[in-house]
């Protein structure tokens, strides 16, 4: 089988494994041959990859972190929850835009309307599904980690932070934390964006700019494939400032929420703190800003960059991937980016993959652990005729030390 990413899905496709939605609804058996209506509206649909039929590859072993059930129902969760707090933000009538709600000053009114929108929705559910994706990740020996985006504007932002749980949750493990700091992580994950709720006008999230890492990265990381530069007015000054005060108005709603922990409510006030204390609100540096904040930071950037927005394509996840590794020791933990090298790989089981000897060849096995040294089936000489028989290079031996992976093709 092959791994493409969905915006690469072509008429006439036969999909070796079932194809599901970012709920966990299965929308394609396997073995169904894609149509040209399917293909179209895939990339609408919150699917990041699919697996098609390669008989050069049948042989690969493609197995997920988190079933795609479990994630599916996650973010259906996550969706009513937000929901549910942006229902009662309204009702309470909070505004962030042209005042701030100061808490400090011990307002009557701000803490009454802030305890409103807190108890706009419960996370029991949410709670309950996040502890299965934690047993899950723990029971894992060898999961398939990938960096997956979501390609749809309006599942985004229930979609996305599951896929970016994973991720954190994976590293996390890596990074030795336990049981308990897992979950306070997988929480943190889903909920970082909260705090969006109070931002107006709302199109300020959808704004380029309104991360500020993926700006950078998008200014001085541009290729033919990648997502280039911006597409739209950034936001001035006074609404960056608006749009950084989510991380504290995600703080203050979650501290309020029953079920959530405290230990949750500082990662989700920390998530864009960085290494080099360029981040907000606090300006931290280093080990100053929690561990599971840094992990966090690492694995909301990647799957954030590797996502389509309205302003810009999606790069791809090995380019995302490189662009974190390009932060290291800047905007991110050196030690939890080598953590990020060595246990998510750039090229997954079942990529087509491009070789400095000017072969191409599909990944049997990403050799996780080994950096960037895959298992790669060789199907197409330098010349780019296809081989008569694919022969496997395990880039982890001796012999094989100077040849590289250069690129990902359909990924």
């Amino acid at each position: 089988m092959r791994r493409i990413s969905v915006q690469y899905a072509r008429p006439g496709m036969t999909l070796a494994k079932p194809l599901y939605d970012g709920y966990g609804h299965a929308i394609l058996g396997q073995g169904a041959k894609l149509s040209t209506e399917w293909a179209q509206v895939l990339g609408h649909m919150p699917v990041a990859e699919l697996f098609v039929v390669d008989d050069r590859n049948k042989d690969a072993v493609v197995s997920p972190l988190i079933s795609p059930e479990l994630e599916g129902a996650l973010a259906e969760a996550l969706s009513r929850f937000i929901a549910g707090v942006q229902v009662a933000a309204e009702r309470a009538s909070v505004v962030i835009g042209a005042r701030r709600l100061d808490l400090a000053g011990g307002s009557p009114t701000a803490t009454r309307q802030i305890e409103t929108v807190s108890q706009g929705a419960d996370p029991t559910r949410l709670l309950q599904l996040m502890s299965r994706v934690v047993e899950q990740v723990i029971a894992t020996d060898k999961g398939g980690p990938t960096i997956a985006g979501c390609h749809s504007f309006k599942d985004y932002d229930h979609v996305l932070p599951v896929r970016t749980a994973c991720l954190a949750l994976w590293m996390g493990k890596a990074a030795g934390l336990k049981d308990i700091q897992l979950m306070n992580l997988g929480v943190a994950s889903l909920l970082q964006n909260i705090g969006y709720v109070k931002v107006t006008p709302k199109e300020l999230t959808q704004r380029p700019g309104a991360s500020w890492e993926e700006l950078a990265f998008m200014n001085v990381w541009k290729t033919d494939d990648n997502g280039g530069r911006a597409n739209g007015a950034l936001p001035t000054d006074d609404e960056m400032k608006i749009i950084c005060t989510h991380p504290q108005d995600g703080a203050e709603i979650l501290g309020r929420c029953p079920g959530i922990s405290p230990e949750a409510v500082e990662i989700v006030l920390q998530h864009h703190e960085r290494w080099n204390g360029g981040g907000y609100p606090k300006g931290l540096e280093g080990t100053r800003i929690d561990l599971s904040a840094r992990i966090l930071a690492i694995a909301d950037t990647c799957c954030c960059i590797a996502s389509k927005r309205p302003y810009r394509q999606a790069f791809p996840p090995y380019e995302a991937g490189e662009l974190v590794v390009a932060c290291s020791g800047g905007l991110f933990d050196p030690d939890l980016v080598q953590i990020f090298m060595e246990q998510i790989p750039l090229f997954p089981a079942g990529v087509m993959v491009g070789l400095n000897t000017g072969e191409m060849g599909i990944v049997v096995d990403a050799n996780v652990g080994l950096v960037g040294r895959p298992v790669v089936r060789v199907c197409h000489g330098p010349d780019s005729s296809e081989v008569e028989t694919p022969f496997d290079l395990d880039l982890s031996d001796d012999e094989y030390e100077n040849v590289l992976v250069t690129r990902a093709f359909e990924y």
